[in-house]
């Protein structure tokens, strides 16, 4: 039977497992729905982190300058 979302394998130690189980007996969901939700979040961190380190490069640069915050949104 083929399904709408790819598949990927992925193998984890038996401690991350026995977590992800309690996770999703928990929450009432599979063990796949729940490893995919946790991958889902960890690349939304990675994302950030990318995001974050970009701001960063940016606000050291001579040509930035500083903006209060109270300045901006009002």
């Amino acid at each position: 039977m083929s399904t709408i979302n790819p598949r990927i394998h992925i193998t984890t130690d038996a401690v991350t497992r026995e977590l992800l189980l309690a996770l999703a007996e928990r929450d009432d969901t599979s063990l796949a729905s729940k490893a995919e939700e946790y991958l889902r979040i960890g690349l939304e961190l990675a994302e950030d982190i990318a995001l974050s380190e970009l701001a960063l490069d940016r606000m050291n640069t001579p040509r930035s300058k500083y903006i209060a915050h109270d300045k901006v949104w009002n």
